[in-house]
């Protein structure tokens, strides 16, 4: 069984990972409280202690739109891997989370810190570098897109969309099968995954997607037609769920949990 090292197991990515490969690896996630990663002394101490074949970095700051994000979240994200590239061999890999933003809204703190993140490891050996763009599942922010849309729809309220555009929704369960099956390669080599999949569809497609699974009464309200957008190039060779599978599952999820 192959010993995990994973931070930010009190997120999203980090939760999920944890609750779905428990049983499948030796999983360490210490509360930011009890290990800080921009303390390189105390992440060594605490590396050297143990012997982790794989880092799975989900720890980050900022990338919120309901927060104002700062330089102390680019000195954290920066610092904190930055530190942990001290400690990657062909012993210990390490899987980590780059951004859409990095792309699409590199003028900002938490963009930029996933800019530089990237160049940071690009093409170094024993690194697997995940873009994500956007990310859903049962157990993510009930703010998020897919989420909030799908409690509208089987409240039969309107679903207001600000800015119609191209959007890469991924669901989580696939994210974990990916960062599952690369532990279990196990390969040695340098790869950046943008994690999306190779149908491209707008907002305002993914709500009307979410009304019919739900058969909801709801009014789907665009304000304003968009040519921007936010999406990735799919190289994904793995078995998916894919985006209209995940939405079912999270469906029958709530509904399950309101019953």
């Amino acid at each position: 069984m192959k010993n995990i090292f994973l931070t930010g197991g009190a997120g999203f990515v980090g939760r999920t990972f944890h609750f779905a490969c428990k049983d499948k690896f030796n999983i360490l996630n210490p509360k930011s409280s009890e290990l800080n990663l921009t303390d390189y002394f105390s992440l060594e101490k605490f590396i050297k202690s143990n012997k982790f074949d794989w880092i799975v970095h989900c720890a980050v700051k900022g990338g919120r739109r309901t927060r104002v994000d700062t330089e102390a979240d680019f000195f954290n994200n920066i610092k904190s891997l930055d530190n942990i590239l001290n400690f990657i061999n062909d012993d210990c890999k390490l899987i980590t989370f780059s951004s859409g933003a990095e792309i699409h809204k590199k003028d900002d703190f938490y963009g930029f810190s996933k800019k530089i993140s990237t160049e940071i490891i690009k093409n170094k050996p024993n690194i697997k570098n995940l873009r994500i763009y956007n990310t859903f599942g049962e157990l993510g922010m009930k703010d998020s897109f897919v989420y909030s849309t799908i409690n509208k729809c089987l409240k039969n309220e309107d679903v207001i969309i600000w800015n119609d555009m191209l959007y890469d929704c991924f669901y989580v369960g696939d994210l974990i099968n990916l960062v599952s099956e690369l532990i279990d390669l196990n390969s040695n080599s340098y790869q950046e995954i943008d994690c999306v999949y190779s149908e491209k569809y707008k907002l305002s497609d993914i709500a009307k997607l979410i009304k019919n699974l739900t058969s909801s009464n709801s009014n789907i309200v665009i304000n304003n037609f968009s040519s921007d957008s936010y999406v990735g190039k799919s190289n994904l060779n793995i078995e998916l769920v894919g985006l209209k599978n995940g939405i079912y599952n999270i469906i029958k999820n709530i509904q399950n949990e309101k019953t």
